[in-house]
């Protein structure tokens, strides 16, 4: 049974609603598709590879403008941890944290929280090397560590701990449990270790269909 939809946008950090999404010229990926996240929520999308659910982070997060339908999304500071690196090569690790910052926080307070995350994550020691003389898995906690500094109100995750080993996974599923728990947080990620999701106090949303359609709710 379908949960009720609050009314308008009331109570919601994201609403996508009846969206039809594509690339280009090319096929819907999203054909009225539909997904409400209430304030302070957490859900994880689950579904096969290839499917398109990328796509509905890229609408969320307003970098893919849908073909039809409606967004709201009511976050002040969303951060995006994608599935794959965008750090810039030619600043080191804690320049990448402080040029993300430097638009939200003044320079004191941007170092300040970004040597906090890296710390949290293990990464003081590499603060000052570039993103090439790093592991895909420090490469990894770096894009983690930029979105925590942000103190967002939204966090959109793809994949977030591809590459990890099973303890720094932890390690990090556990802090943004934490940041969740304090400030209130929302999450929308998508993941196939949906364990270490639960452990996050997600909800599993399941979508299917090429292209995806209908609406993603958690599980009764």
């Amino acid at each position: 049974m379908s949960r009720p939809k609050p009314p308008a946008d009331e109570g919601l950090m994201l609403r996508l609603n009846s969206i039809h999404a594509g690339y280009g010229h090319g096929p819907a990926i999203l054909q009225d598709f539909s997904l409400d996240l209430p304030t302070g929520a957490g859900y994880c999308l689950s579904g096969p590879s290839g499917l398109g659910k990328t796509t509905i982070l890229l609408v969320a997060a307003g970098l893919l403008p849908p073909r039809a339908g409606h967004v709201f999304n009511a976050s002040r500071r969303p951060a995006y941890v994608f599935q794959d690196d965008r750090l810039l090569p030619w600043l080191d690790v804690e320049a990448n944290l402080t040029f993300a910052l430097s638009g939200h926080f003044l320079r004191h307070d941007a170092l300040s929280r970004s040597r906090h995350w890296l710390e949290r994550f293990g990464l003081s020691e590499h603060a000052h090397k570039r993103p090439g003389a790093l592991s895909g898995g420090m490469r990894r906690r770096v894009n983690i560590a930029r979105a925590m500094a942000m103190e967002p109100d939204l966090l959109l995750l793809d994949e977030p701990f591809s590459f990890l080993d099973k303890a720094m996974a932890q390690i990090c599923a556990e802090a943004i449990r934490t940041w969740r728990e304090q400030q209130h947080g929302s999450i929308l990620a998508i993941s196939h270790d949906l364990p270490i999701m639960t452990t996050m106090g997600l909800e599993v949303c399941t979508v299917a269909g090429t292209p995806i359609t209908g609406s993603a709710e958690p599980a009764e």
